[in-house]
């Protein structure tokens, strides 16, 4: 079996949830914490109320989990854009994985939300370069938004057509 083979991705399932709640990488749940939100309960609820939401696997282990939330309405359709992951996406060959077929995701994302958007920790450096690399705008000063004045960015991305095609 080829290497890369062992990375896959599918559609998220409870199963995947509840094992990533259990791994989840400390910045992921550094994230979760300044904003006031157990990393668990913060995973559990992206998952439960996402609208699409996918699974990266490396071996069959969780990498990561993400999925957008839907924000807008149907005059204004904006989705929340989130990912939680383990230290799996450190492995060279998983984290290229991942950055690979990231983009067709988000472009399923953006055939159905007009904009994606949320924040990012300004100390999760290597969220901001991901997002950057995909295309999302990064505001360039970060502003309180923790619990304890944490510094966060905004971030987003609009796409172009919009016509809901899963």
């Amino acid at each position: 079996m080829d290497k890369i083979d062992r990375v896959k991705e599918e559609v998220a399932t409870q199963e995947h949830v509840d094992e990533l709640k259990y791994n989840m990488r400390d910045v992921d749940m550094r994230e979760c914490l300044s904003r006031g939100i157990d990393p668990a309960t913060a995973l559990q609820y992206g998952f439960d109320r996402s609208l699409l939401c996918w699974t990266s696997l490396y071996k069959d282990k969780p990498v990561c989990i993400a999925g957008v939330c839907s924000i807008g309405t149907i005059f204004n359709r904006t989705g929340s854009i989130w990912m939680l992951g383990s230290d799996l996406m450190k492995k060279k060959i998983v984290g290229i994985h991942v950055a690979k077929h990231c983009n067709k995701y988000v472009n399923k994302m953006l055939n159905v939300f007009e904009i994606l958007e949320n924040d990012v920790s300004d100390d999760n450096e290597t969220a901001k370069v991901w997002l950057k690399w995909m295309g999302f705008e990064i505001d360039d000063e970060p502003t309180p938004a923790g619990i304890n004045g944490e510094l966060f960015r905004h971030f987003e991305i609009r796409g172009v057509n919009c016509g809901i095609i899963l």
